[in-house]
């Protein structure tokens, strides 16, 4: 063995000379060969095999060189499954913010409309954010107060549109044609209370909406006789289901109107101002076409919204006329 700088030994061959570069084998790395030079390993040789240094130099016990290579290989190999850690990291945590973008995008969505050019509830904000609520982890709920929001490639985007005691006439004839092709093309409609007070010059909607506001008692409590279990929207209820709101009289008898399916009706003996000599509809569904239309009389009152038992009636309402049941 030969000497260097620091009294280390230096590796020799067979003649005593230093080994060189062929002697250590063509399988090692040539940056470890020098002596005073910077040992590193190259990522672009990763298949660099420590054992074959032992095999490669003469059959002789691995040097002091050897092992610097091994040392060498192994932090360089360490770093590479290192960064690789770091680059599958990263490429897992893209791949589930696009999952979540996409289930977001993915997600049923409702339109709640509550544009008025009558008169103005102040139930609206509250049963907004009732609705959010109680439809939470069902559907998307985006909301709107602009006829703009009705064109045909928009309407696309939800499940059904929800007249939250929208008043007077509020979409224009392009807008009303676009909202004719999203109903019965499979669009859901649901109505709200004044609903029944829109749109009173639209022939489609009128047939649609079964019957139009035709005036109203002081808020008062009534009893609610429902008719039929048998739909989502009164499943839960009692057959006898009193509440306080503001119950709406209306210009035709809805059960009159062919497709309208009654859900349920006041009892007119239980308040004052019924006006529809005694059979008195304030719960119905139709079909228009392939979309589901229903409509509720309740939803006067801010209160009516905190009640567990109406929240529960628009939560199936809206799960069934947007078909997420």
């Amino acid at each position: 063995m030969g000497r260097i700088s620091g009294g280390r030994e230096r590796p020799t061959g067979r003649d005593g000379q230093g080994l060189g570069e062929k002697e250590i084998g063509a399988k090692a790395p040539r940056e470890v060969l020098g002596i005073r030079r910077r040992v590193y390993y190259r990522t672009r040789r990763f298949s660099f095999n420590p054992d074959l240094l032992t095999r490669s130099c003469c059959h002789r016990p691995r040097s002091w060189l050897d092992h610097a290579a091994i040392f060498a290989y192994d932090g360089l190999a360490m770093e590479r499954v290192r960064r690789s850690g770091s680059i599958m990291v990263s490429i897992v945590a893209i791949m589930l913010a696009i999952g979540c973008d996409h289930q977001r995008t993915s997600e049923p969505s409702i339109l709640i409309f509550s544009k008025t050019a009558g008169f103005r509830h102040t139930s609206i904000p509250v049963a907004i954010e009732s609705i959010r609520e109680f439809t939470s982890g069902l559907v998307r709920v985006d909301t709107t107060e602009s006829s703009e929001a009705f064109t045909t490639d928009n309407l696309a985007r939800y499940k059904a549109v929800v007249f939250l005691s929208t008043t007077g006439d509020v979409l224009n004839a392009e807008q009303e044609r676009a909202f004719e092709s999203y109903i019965e093309g499979g669009g859901g409609f649901v109505g709200i209370h004044a609903a029944s007070d829109t749109e009173y010059t639209w022939p489609w909607y009128a047939e649609m909406i079964g019957a139009h506001f035709a005036g109203h008692p002081p808020t008062q409590a009534a009893v609610v006789i429902v008719e039929d279990h048998s739909h989502p929207s009164t499943a839960t209820l009692p057959d006898r289901w009193p509440r306080t709101d503001e119950w709406y009289r209306f210009n035709r008898n809805p059960r009159t109107v062919e497709g309208i399916h009654v859900l349920g009706a006041l009892d007119e003996s239980t308040y004052e101002g019924g006006g529809m000599n005694g059979d008195h509809p304030c719960i119905w569904w139709r079909m228009m076409g392939q979309g589901r239309c229903w409509y509720t009389a309740g939803g006067h009152t801010e209160e009516s919204f905190a009640e567990p038992l109406f929240r529960e009636h628009l939560r199936e309402g809206i799960r069934w006329a947007a078909k997420l049941e």
